[in-house]
């Protein structure tokens, strides 16, 4: 997907409020003991960096996104942690109870699984990577702003979305599986099966079933839909007509109808594999991107770690080859 600044520059700012709302949050719910400035400064500054990594490299692979990481560290002159030339600063994040820099890791449960589900598909291990996107797309979500999940089949955009939302329980998810041919009228079906319109005093308003909740509707392989003779992806410039507009004109009455409580999200493969089609940057100025990539080296030792502890309950005479088997599993998938 093509690079631009407004992009970029409105999902670091999304961050940046979000951190703001952090703090007057932390102050109302501890009035005894809120926020100084000093403490503000030192939590503010160290955000802005979190949140120009993640606002800005959201969209780069791992290893680019360490190496931008980096770069930043020695471009900034704020407080870093000691241990930086040995771990580098996409692997950590700012927490506001100590405004200090703490490992994405120390978030990270030891989790024990059972031997015979190990084979199973829908066993989840939470790692570094799953950690730190999680956080991410909460604050994202919390914004209330569309985003995209973008990387390479099996690297996990769709268990990683399904774990956010079970965090927000204010928040219900919906599946559109795109394809070539799908177009606005497909939208409005799902609207038809979980929304309800009502006529108030400000006109018609559309709402989903379920009240007080938010309606998130998923969006998947949302680069699939293929370009008109005038090179334009119908159904995606509906999207960012309900996104900029909060509202859709409806053909059958030919009336404006306004949406409460609903928003939308998407995943995809990178648009220069086949089939995929480029999103228009009219619609990506609104959707912040996140890379999600394979799984790094810290996080495939969580993984074949747990994986290793499994197997030893189901042969303990493999104790003594833990360790090694994990490095070695690390090692060759590292290679490939």
């Amino acid at each position: 997907m093509e690079f631009t600044r407004i992009r970029c520059l409105e999902a670091m700012f999304c961050l940046i409020r979000k951190g703001i709302e952090d703090i007057l949050e932390f102050n109302e719910t501890q009035p005894d003991f809120p926020m100084d400035d000093t403490q503000i400064t030192n939590f503010m500054t160290k955000w802005v960096v979190f949140s120009a990594i993640w606002g800005i490299g959201g969209a780069m692979n791992l290893a680019v996104r360490t190496e931008f990481s980096n770069g930043l560290a020695d471009f900034v002159d704020i407080e870093m942690p000691n241990s930086l030339s040995a771990t580098p600063l996409i692997d950590y994040e700012c927490r506001i109870d100590d405004q200090k820099w703490h490992l994405w890791k120390e978030q990270v449960p030891q989790i024990d699984i059972d031997p015979k589900k190990v084979t199973d598909a829908d066993v989840v291990i939470t790692t570094v990577d799953t950690t730190r996107h999680q956080e991410v797309l909460c604050r994202w979500l919390s914004e209330k702003r569309p985003f995209l999940l973008c990387g390479p089949p099996g690297s996990g955009k769709t268990m990683t979305l399904m774990a956010t939302l079970k965090k927000l329980s204010d928040m219900e998810m919906i599946f559109i599986n795109f394809s070539s041919s799908t177009t606005p009228e497909l939208i409005l079906k799902t609207f038809e099966h979980y929304c309800e319109t009502k006529k108030t005093n400000s006109g018609l308003v559309m709402t989903p079933l379920q009240a007080n909740k938010w309606l998130v509707i998923f969006c998947d392989e949302i680069n699939l839909p293929e370009a008109d003779k005038y090179q334009t992806q119908a159904v995606i410039t509906f999207l960012r007509q309900m996104t900029e507009q909060n509202g859709f004109f409806r053909i059958s009455d030919k009336q404006w109808v306004s949406l409460e409580r609903i928003m939308f999200v998407g995943a995809c493969n990178p648009p220069t594999d086949s089939g995929r089609f480029p999103l228009s940057d009219r619609f990506l100025r609104h959707a912040p991107i996140i890379f999600v990539d394979f799984p790094g080296p810290e996080s495939l030792k969580q993984i074949y770690g747990t994986f290793n502890r499994a197997m030893l309950k189901k042969v303990p005479a493999l104790k003594n080859y833990a360790d090694p088997l994990t490095e070695a599993m690390v090692d060759f998938y590292t290679r490939s």
